[in-house]
Order: structure tokens, then C-alpha cells, then sequence
């Protein structure tokens, strides 16, 4: 992953939104491609909203997020192959577009695994994982992870244990 760190977390859900948490508060702007993991589609689209952050849903492969972004986006959030429709973002195009604006680029590599694609090479900052899926192979852990460089998984790592998802 080429990383400066990682955490495990007890789910692949808890993984993503502990890392989503740990980057927005109330009043910010999160963009995401909406052909996402149902729970974490679900997740931005029901729950996240209620505590007063606002998501985008914007086809990250057919459309220029840059015309989406405020100055309160503070997330772009994606899959490297995405879940159901296993369609591919361009990742270094969206990771210089997120930079170019100040947001944090956190991308899903679930089914991609580090195998096939290690999207910190490609500019994205954090990379999260459902280790439930292809990590561990055969369907008998529940688990996700969390890679990025040092700053954020320090950052990270005091919701971790406030939020109670360690491994």
C-alpha cells in the first residue's frame, strides 16, 4: 500500500465511517459516486445527513466532480471497482481534483484488494477496506481496514477507540 500506517478495524462499515467521521463535521460537503456498497450508500444518503452534513451523489466516471465541489467540501469518496456495477474511476484524475480544492480523496479498494490496485500510488489519501470480503478470503472474519500516511492515522486512530470499532 505504500502507506505510513494502517488500523483494523470490526467491520468493514465501522472502517468507513469512523474514517468518513474523523474528516467532516456539521456544515461540511462530502461528494461521493453513488454506485457504492448499499451500506455505506445508504449510510451517506440517510444517516450522515441528519447531523448536518450534505452529500453530493455524482457519477465520478461520466461527470467533472469539480463542478460539484463548494468551499465547504471536505470529501470525495469512491470505489476503485465499484459495487454492484464493477465500473472503474480514474483515480489520479479525481485525486487531483480533490487536491486541487483542499479535499481529502478516501477510496474503497474492497474488491480491488492491494493485490490489483494500491490506490495511494495513484494520490488517493486514505484507502479503506472490508477485510470481510476478498482480505480474508473465506467468508470467516468480519473486519476492515484503514491505510493512510502518518498525519491521518494518527488523527484517525482517537475516534477508533473513541467510537469503540477496534478489532
Amino acid at each position: 500500500e505504500e502507506s505510513d500506517g494502517a488500523l483494523v478495524f470490526s467491520s468493514g462499515m465501522a472502517a468507513i465511517i469512523t474514517t468518513i467521521l474523523a474528516n467532516v463535521q456539521a456544515g461540511d460537503h462530502i461528494i461521493a459516486d453513488p454506485v457504492l456498497y448499499g451500506g455505506v450508500y445508504t449510510y451517506l444518503k440517510t444517516e450522515i445527513t441528519r447531523f448536518g452534513v450534505e452529500v453530493d451523489f455524482v457519477d465520478l466516471i461520466r461527470e467533472n466532480p469539480e463542478k460539484y465541489i463548494k468551499p465547504n467540501t471536505k470529501i470525495i469518496y469512491a470505489e476503485t471497482i465499484s459495487n454492484p456495477l464493477m465500473e472503474v474511476v480514474n483515480l489520479p484524475k479525481i485525486a487531483k481534483i480533490a487536491h486541487a480544492h483542499g479535499c481529502k480523496f478516501i477510496v474503497d479498494n474492497t474488491f480491488a484488494t492491494p493485490a490489483i490496485c494500491q490506490p495511494m500510488k495513484y494520490g488517493v489519501d486514505i484507502v479503506v477496506y472490508s477485510a470481510t470480503k476478498f482480505l480474508g478470503g473465506h467468508s470467516d472474519l468480519i473486519g476492515g481496514a484503514v491505510m493512510a500516511g502518518k498525519e491521518e492515522i494518527d488523527h484517525l486512530h482517537s475516534f477508533y477507540t473513541l467510537y469503540g470499532s477496534i478489532m
